[in-house]
């Protein structure tokens, strides 16, 4: 009797365990283009992609051009 419920318990705390230590959920991610404005004395702007994932936000630019053409999503 002593060694089920000493079993059990042990069983108890493993899923116990197991469900405090799942990951966390991921955040939701987006991606866009979009033309950033250029500090130029002509008005230029330059292709980003822009990648969103919760809070942190990545850019990567291209060069200053005259027409700018957003990256497709």
């Amino acid at each position: 009797m002593k060694k089920t419920r000493a079993l059990l318990l042990a069983c108890a705390f493993l899923l116990t365990a197991a469900a405090a230590t799942r990951p966390a959920k991921s955040d939701a991610c987006f991606l866009f283009g979009m033309c950033k404005t250029c500090n130029t004395p002509t008005p230029k702007s330059q292709p980003c992609r822009v990648v969103v994932c919760g809070t942190r936000r990545t850019e990567t630019c291209g060069t200053c051009v005259t027409n700018c053409v957003p990256p497709p999503d």
